[in-house]
């Protein structure tokens, strides 16, 4: 899972896709989304949690369709986002209920971070050039 921040992560790379009008694969269908600082808060709140026998828990976030994200992101960015693949019943998510239950609700909203997202490439922000290759169509990479 990937957290998101605004220099790197699932919703950056999308943005970027989608403003320099780059197809989307939906080959992935849906995603966790979690901010970088609330998946921070979560690992220093495990501390408390640790143990000798351990302990574990998944930050993730809530679920979202790729194709709904995209669609958002599209509409901040001003652009008709293009997809490729076929959407299937199956996605590489994570169950965060644990987290949730012990810490609270995450602060940042997926919401949020979507528009910040498409915000932040629309206006030429800094990125690491790090692409979570997440969304391309699988000769990208």
């Amino acid at each position: 899972m990937y957290a998101q921040h605004l220099q790197y992560g699932v919703l950056v790379d999308l943005a970027r896709m989608i403003y320099n009008n780059e197809p989307v694969s939906l080959d992935m269908p849906a995603v966790n989304l979690i901010s970088q600082r609330d998946a921070n808060e979560v690992a220093l709140k495990s501390f408390e949690k640790c143990n000798k026998e351990g302990w574990k828990v998944n930050a993730a976030g809530p679920v979202w369709p790729v194709r709904i994200i995209v669609g958002l992101l599209g509409e901040y960015l001003e652009k008709n986002p293009r997809f490729r693949g076929t959407e299937v019943e199956e996605a590489l998510l994570a169950d965060d209920s644990l987290a949730r239950s012990t810490f609270g609700e995450y602060q940042d909203m997926p919401q949020h971070m979507i528009e910040a997202a498409a915000t932040w490439v629309r206006n030429g922000g800094d990125y690491w050039n790090k692409p979570t290759h997440f969304g391309r169509v699988r000769h990208d990479y």
